[in-house]
């Protein structure tokens, strides 16, 4: 006979309805109305987003890669001016800025990532490419494992 231990268990749900409930929140604080009933298969396109995010002493900018659909992309240009709008504030002060980079250099971002991958920390003020899961940690919400992704999020097998 063996004993169930479901701790773990308890707790991933826990973490799982926590994530949901985020998801959840910035669907309905930022995202444009056709996406009042969405799932996460929708927002998973968001959140997967590459980019790139410039630090400065008074905002961080993130440029996001546009996507190759036309409806995404205005979705995405309504989803950045309403960030935008809310004038929201990293915990050290600074300004954080969404816009989407019709001119986002694919080369470029594999240098920075490379540069990046194999010297470590760049200075505060170098570009350098990070994915929506690098973000959450820079702000401080978690950790993400080996790939960028954030541990127990939907669609991680």
């Amino acid at each position: 006979m063996f004993e169930l231990d479901n701790r773990k268990d308890q707790v991933m749900t826990g973490c799982l309805v926590a994530l949901v409930n985020l998801v959840m929140w910035t669907r309905d604080q930022y995202f444009p109305f056709t996406y009042a009933h969405a799932t996460w298969k929708r927002f998973a396109p968001f959140f997967h987003l590459p980019g790139r995010v410039t630090r400065g002493p008074r905002a961080v900018s993130v440029e996001l890669r546009p996507f190759n659909d036309r409806q995404l992309n205005h979705d995405l240009v309504a989803l950045c001016e309403r960030v935008n709008q809310a004038s929201l504030q990293l915990p050290d002060g600074r300004q954080l800025l969404f816009s989407v980079s019709p001119l986002f250099d694919r080369q470029k971002r594999r240098q920075d990532c490379a540069l990046a991958s194999t010297e470590g920390e760049l200075d505060r003020d170098s570009q350098r490419c990070y994915t929506p899961a690098d973000i959450c940690m820079l702000a401080g919400c978690t950790s993400v494992d080996h790939r960028g992704v954030l541990p127990g999020s939907f669609g991680v097998g």
